[in-house]
Formats: C-alpha cells, structure tokens, sequence
C-alpha cells in the first residue's frame, strides 16, 4: 500500500510539473536587480536578485495570473531603506510591468507590457517554445527598448534628484479622464492624458493607458509556450538623464529622461504647456496650462469631446 500511495504521490508530482509554466527573469541592465513576482489577487511578492548578465527560472502553475517587475538599488537591506522606489509598484512608486494570464479565455495565454502607472525600465516579454503567428500579437515579443522622456512633474526622484521612475498622468494627477473613472470609463471617452501618446509613441508596444487594448494585448495558445523569458534592458544599455535640467548619471540607470520645464527644455518636436511638454500634433495647449487631446474642449477642468459630451454651467452632459 505504502508503494503504491508512493507510486501515486510521484505520478501527481510529475503530472504538476508537467503541467507548470516558467518564468525566466533574465537581467541585461548593467546593476544586480530585484525582480518582483506577484500572483493576482495577493499582496506579498516574492523577490528574486537577479545580477548583471544573469537569469533566474521560476516555476509557477499552469493557470497562474499575475505580474512581475524590475527594480535597480534594491537587492540590499541598506538599498531598500534609502531607495522610496522599492517594493511593491504602485501610483507613487512605478516600475515597467510584465503581466500574464496563464489558461484564460478559450485556452489562451494572455500577456502584455504595461506602463498605465508608469515605468523605470526597458522590459521585453518572449514567449518559450512558441513561434509567433500571422500577427505579433499571437506568440509575438512585446518590447521596450527605449523608455521616452519624462516630463518634470511626472518624475520621481531620489533626496540627490537622480531619476527613479516616470509616473503616468494618471498615477501623479489621478483625474478621471487620465485613469478611465467615472464618465471617462470607456475606451470611446478615455486616452489616458497628454503623456499617454508619447509612452506608446516610444514603446507602441506597452499598455499606455487602461482602455489601450487593441495594440497591446498578446496571446499564445496555452499548450505552445512552456513559459515565456522576461528581459530587463533588452538593449543592454543605459544612458544619463535629465532632471530639472542638470545632466546626471541615474542610480538606477534607467533610460527615462526629465523634460524640464519650458519650451527651451522640451525635446524635438514637442511644445511646452506650464509645466509639460506635448506633441502639437496630437493635443493643444488651453489657457497656457491644461493640456487636451486634439479637437477637445476643456469644461472646467476636463478635457471633454464636443460629439460626446457638452458643458453645462461647468459640468460635463452626455450629448
């Protein structure tokens, strides 16, 4: 009886391991990283150091879902004390996102970039074992070689003012035409603010902002990928940014830059509105400090459609 329960022990064992996904956290940036892994629906991710040149595998369930992020200068006790963007990523501290959804709907795995919140680091997802399909949206590589420049109300910065990370409008306004809340909770009523366009413009490949799923949802069948390789800097390099207008040397050697403020400081191409910059293209400045999408009106302090919505003693009246 014991061997045969033996027997049975073994056969699930292999049966789950056969059936088990990996990720590969694999670092080309030029520091150590703490790589972040954190299942939905849970709070407490479990943390892997991951050095320079190397990759780490982790296995998880065959239904898994969740995400998993990069951090620079906090693989340490005394890094993490110091450093205000450790841990857990959020509005005030973000990092670039690589999010899964293993076995969703119809079989599929599903993936994708995200930068709603923000970002510190070039990331790419390849899935393993898996050849991409008629479009790169089926088993293909989402990646971010070249994080944009970041406007200077959107940084965030250590106490010395290198850069740490790029905020979204979003995660540092927390305006309901920037996050999709409220009568912006459609795809028809949201871009995501001024900053969104310039993120997809440099990694068209990444979310940008909650409503841009038809450019960055990816999928694979879930029975062709045994797992899929997260890479942090894919390019394997790093440059110096920009905060406030002095060239530093980032501690965390992201690729992000600050903008500035003032026409002067706005890179080629782009305008300045207070204290932002903007593709004249694709959004005009109004009153010399709101920014909104091309075509807009602005009704208080939305930006608001003139085919979707009118203003009304300064509130917004569907049409």
């Amino acid at each position: 009886m014991r061997a045969a329960l033996s027997l049975i022990a073994s056969a699930l064992l292999l049966a789950d391991m056969a059936s088990a996904k990996n990720l590969v956290l694999k670092n080309l940036c030029g520091k150590p990283i703490q790589a972040g892994v954190l299942q939905n629906g849970q709070s407490t991710p479990t943390y892997y150091v991951v050095n320079s040149g190397a990759s780490t595998t982790v296995s998880l369930a065959a239904n898994w879902a969740g995400r998993t992020w990069g951090r620079i200068d906090c693989t340490t006790s005394a890094d993490q004390a110091s450093n205000l963007q450790c841990g857990t990523p959020g509005t005030p501290n973000p990092a670039s996102l690589a999010e899964f959804t293993f076995q969703g709907s119809g079989n599929q795995d599903f993936y994708d970039l995200s930068m709603v919140d923000g970002y510190n680091l070039p990331i790419e997802i390849q899935p393993i074992g898996a050849s991409q399909g008629s479009t790169k949206y089926i088993c293909g590589s989402p990646t971010c070689q070249t994080l944009p420049s970041c406007p200077s109300d959107l940084t965030v910065t250590t106490a010395e003012g290198n850069l740490l990370a790029c905020q979204s409008d979003c995660s540092h306004y927390n305006q309901p035409q920037y996050c999709c809340t409220g009568a912006y909770n459609s795809a028809a009523t949201c871009n995501g603010g001024p900053y969104a366009p310039i993120i997809k413009s440099a990694c068209p490949d990444a979310y940008s902002f909650a409503y841009d799923d038809t450019t960055s949802t990816y999928t694979c069948p879930s029975g062709t990928a045994t797992g899929y390789t997260i890479t942090w800097c894919p390019n394997g390099s790093s440059t110096p940014t920009t905060t406030g207008g002095k060239t530093t040397t980032s501690k965390t050697t992201t690729t992000a830059a600050s903008t500035g403020t003032g026409s002067g400081s706005c890179g080629s191409g782009l305008s300045a509105c207070g204290a932002a910059c903007y593709n004249p293209s694709q959004y005009t400045c109004i009153n010399g400090s709101t920014l909104c999408p091309a075509g807009d009106q602005l009704c208080g302090s939305a930006c608001y459609s003139p085919s979707l919505y009118k203003c009304s003693g300064g509130q917004l009246v569907p049409v």
